[in-house]
């Protein structure tokens, strides 16, 4: 009776200890969602910290992912046991807050905001309260192993856009103008899939041409690169 008090002793031990080790706020200082085009001008690599809006922000490395994207099937052909073609072809993507919202996907010690059991039934996870062009390593790592894509969300209020964001896109499409490569090469740098929007807004066909240009950007590298 002894030593089984003394074992659920240490457990409770144990549970406390990890607990204590849960991530606290303000550990990590999270990418601003409207400032990608000032973050990517800023990217000097992986090499030294950023500076943005003179601040010097020195978290880049919670941000980037080091696993490859892995193609889990064969999607048409022999291997495809639904006949799908790319006319008929579903892909499903998952946009929903991660976690605890103030801590996203940085591991926290908290079972329910990192066990994902659906990256079977999932081709894209998009993080509804990660920022715009920026995914948590630990989530993209974990999705890239299991063949699915990820990205962040630019948050534009409901209605119109306002003029922080404007400027970003439009930030965006200058840097398209002066080089296609330039943003896709920083999204696959820290391993980020592509980029999703909150779609409750409209805008002027300048912004929306500068989106397109830069999303076409982002397809026509990741072919070229051979990314899934």
């Amino acid at each position: 009776m002894r030593k089984s008090l003394s074992l659920l002793g240490g457990l409770i031990a144990i549970g406390s200890v990890v607990q204590a080790q849960s991530l606290q706020t303000g550990y990590v200082t999270n990418p601003e969602s409207d400032q990608l085009y000032n973050y990517i001008t800023a990217w000097n690599g992986g090499a030294g910290q950023l500076t943005v809006n003179s601040k010097t922000w020195d978290d880049e490395e919670f941000f980037t992912s080091r696993v490859k994207p892995r193609t889990r099937i064969e999607r048409y052909g022999a291997g495809d046991v639904n006949n799908f073609t790319a006319e008929t072809d579903k892909r499903i993507l998952w946009w929903v807050p991660i976690g605890d919202p103030s801590f996203w996907a940085i591991p926290n010690s908290q079972f329910d905001s990192e066990a994902f059991s659906m990256w079977s039934y999932i081709d894209h996870y998009g993080g509804f309260s990660t920022p715009y062009g920026w995914v948590d390593a630990a989530l993209a790592d974990a999705a890239h192993k299991n063949g699915v894509g990820v990205s962040g969300v630019a948050s534009v209020p409901q209605g119109g856009v306002p003029s922080n964001w404007t400027s970003c896109f439009n930030g965006l499409g200058s840097l398209y103008n002066q080089n296609q490569t330039t943003v896709p090469k920083f999204l696959l740098y820290h391993g980020v899939d592509g980029l999703t929007y909150n779609s409750e807004w409209s805008t002027t066909s300048a912004v929306m041409t500068n989106l397109n240009n830069t999303h076409q950007s982002i397809l026509n590298y990741y072919k070229q690169q051979g990314v899934p």
